[in-house]
């Protein structure tokens, strides 16, 4: 069965086709360096923004995904936290916000950028994308969507 993640949602809205191709053939896919360095950057990028919540939880300590969803299931039920990379997988689903925020039942995401400008059609899908995944599965209340550009 596949999921769809948010990547896949956004390539959907880009280009129906493009996301027909990748669901249904195996497509073998080449980065350069100078992509390498864009999702390296993107990476340190991510690692900067958790410095605006120092007391964050790694949510990606365990290797295998469904530990890491069992791990973030556990400090949810425990109360109020704040998470970085917490994935979220419901039966079609899939999302795994940059920094959540979890307080008194219900969630805040941050969506980290590292451009400078909003983009309309590409940031807001992405959120609501996040936003649907995580209330579907938690049964829980999205109330803000932030970017934070770096």
């Amino acid at each position: 069965m596949v999921k769809i993640s948010k990547s896949k949602f956004l390539e959907f809205i880009q280009c129906t086709e493009r996301l027909n191709k990748s669901l249904n053939f195996e497509i073998k896919v080449s980065i350069d360096e100078s992509q390498q360095q864009m999702f390296d950057n993107g990476h340190e990028v991510g690692l900067l923004a958790r410095k605006l919540f120092p007391n964050g939880i790694d949510c990606e300590t365990y290797k295998k995904i469904s530990d890491q969803i069992n791990f973030v299931k556990d400090l949810i039920e425990k109360g109020d936290c704040v998470l970085f990379e917490p994935p979220f997988s419901s039966k079609f689903l899939y999302a795994k916000p940059d920094i959540l925020i979890f307080k008194n039942k219900e969630f805040s995401i941050y969506e980290v950028k590292s451009g400078t400008s909003f983009k309309k059609d590409l940031h807001l899908p992405d959120l609501y994308f996040q936003k649907r995944v995580i209330e579907e599965v938690t049964g829980l209340k999205v109330t803000s969507m932030n970017l934070v550009y770096v």
